[in-house]
């Protein structure tokens, strides 16, 4: 029998999990997350990268950052996971949806449009099932409009469209690191910030609403609470296990594809002989194989 899922293990990530014993920095923001992180940025070109314990957390960190203003709607794929419309309602927002295109499954211009409105503040884009669809007109609809766009790359952690990744065309985006990713670290996820006002109201949120950081930086006289915050940052251990993965991302990432590909080389004749739809890959885009799906016209 094949497994559904099997999560990647590459050997040493009970090492570097062990190696924690050494200074007993269990919480966060060790050794193991600086490196991580720094990878992260290196790779995305973000201007800041905040590790946290989930990518749902991730998200909902992502609207939290959001000014306040009278715009309350944030536009969603109405086909996603639910998990980007309960980050925005956890937020405070209203998730809109819009369609998705038959043939990606993701946003278009032309399905935002429909449903923008002057409430509009957000577009959260999911580039679905690990496959990078190309975002830049979608980027400059929302430039023209006024409206912040982010990224969901959950699913395509490391994929690729024109050699650009999934995830560094938005304002902010996020990366998962659940177990059924990729590459994992049972649980975890990342936000990527690309927009530099959203950082020091990030790390002030990220440290239970305090400043925190900048009292530590000798920045400012006193340690004080400044607003509404949250405890998002991942544990040293989950940091271990995955720069684990993170070593070995090019092999990982290449494996996974070249299965992705197995399964669609070997389904084409079937699917054009019995109307079955195979994943959409744009032209220069290179999936993760985070997933391969197949759709069907009918329950039978």
């Amino acid at each position: 029998m094949i497994d559904f899922h099997k999560p990647t293990f590459v050997g040493t990530e009970y090492q570097y999990i062990q190696q924690l014993d050494k200074d007993r920095n269990f919480f966060g923001d060790g050794q193991f997350s600086n490196a991580a992180r720094k990878l992260l940025l290196k790779e995305y070109g973000a201007q800041e990268c905040l590790l946290t314990f989930s990518g749902t957390t991730a998200l909902e960190t992502m609207f939290r950052l959001l000014p306040k203003s009278e715009k309350k709607e944030v536009i969603v794929p109405s086909y996603g996971f639910v998990s980007c419309a309960n980050a925005v309602l956890n937020a405070g927002f209203t998730p809109v949806l819009a369609d998705v295109s038959p043939e990606t499954l993701s946003l278009t211009v032309e399905t935002i449009d429909q449903v923008a409105s002057k409430n509009t503040i957000a577009v959260l884009f999911i580039h679905y099932g690990g496959i990078v669809q190309a975002v830049s007109q979608i980027r400059e609809y929302c430039k023209d409009k006024g409206i912040y766009f982010f990224e969901d790359a959950a699913l395509s952690l490391f994929a690729k469209q024109n050699k650009k990744l999934a995830g560094t065309s938005g304002d902010m985006s996020i990366l998962s690191f659940n177990t059924k990713k990729c590459l994992h670290c049972g649980q975890g996820g990342a936000l990527l910030i690309f927009d530099s006002q959203f950082i020091e109201k990030a790390h002030i949120y990220k440290n239970r609403g305090t400043n925190r950081l900048e009292f530590e930086k000798g920045k400012v006289p006193f340690y004080e609470w400044i607003f509404p915050g949250s405890y998002i940052t991942l544990s040293e251990i989950n940091a271990a296990f995955l720069w684990a993965q993170l070593e070995k991302k090019e092999s990982i990432v290449t494996k996974h594809r070249e299965l992705f590909y197995i399964y669609y080389q070997e389904l084409n004749l079937t699917a054009k002989q019995h109307n079955i739809v195979l994943p959409f890959i744009q032209k220069n885009a290179e999936p993760n194989g985070s997933e391969f799906f197949i759709r069907l016209n009918s329950y039978d």
